[in-house]
């Protein structure tokens, strides 16, 4: 004869849970913590980045941004990270079903999501991050055309340079 408590079911969801790859559980320093991986599903494909490259769309980078932006605020939950990324992959679902966005169009809802979600401080955060990752790809397109106007400068090429 099984008993079967309220712990009991707990333990064994949070062990089926496990098994089916839906959570991770580590051990440190004698506390067992636990990871919600969320499910983040989307009917985009593809998302074209600054340099004009089109990548495969990746949904946890969303997650993963909201959430280092978060970090610096500890305005949000995870459960509240979450629902903010679902509403933007559902925004972007809306206005992108026929053509692909850019990095800048899935920043741009990112932060009108947070700011529906009254994040305000995480909205400037992650506004803050957008700035800087901007500038240092800025830096990184100037290098390569510096480099590139001196390598043709020395084979005694003329100065001519196309993005495209």
């Amino acid at each position: 004869l099984y008993i079967v408590t309220k712990q009991t079911k707990i333990i064994l969801y949070v062990v089926f849970l496990q098994k089916i790859g839906v959570i991770d559980m580590s051990e440190t320093q004698n506390e067992i913590q636990i990871q919600i991986t969320p499910t983040l599903k989307t009917r985009l494909v593809a998302v074209q980045k600054r340099s004009g490259e089109t990548v495969p769309f990746d949904s946890k980078k969303i997650f993963e941004a909201v959430k280092k932006a978060v970090a610096v605020t500890t305005e949000m939950s995870d459960v509240e990270i979450v629902k903010v990324t679902q509403e933007v992959l559902k925004r972007l679902d809306e206005k992108f079903a026929d053509k692909t966005p850019t990095v800048e169009d899935v920043q741009d809802i990112v932060v009108c999501a947070l700011m529906d979600s009254r994040a305000y401080k995480t909205a400037q955060a992650y506004i803050i991050y957008r700035q800087k990752h901007s500038e240092i790809c800025l830096h990184i397109l100037s290098f390569f055309i510096c480099n590139t106007l001196c390598i043709n400068y020395f084979r005694g090429l003329p100065f001519l340079f196309s993005l495209f």
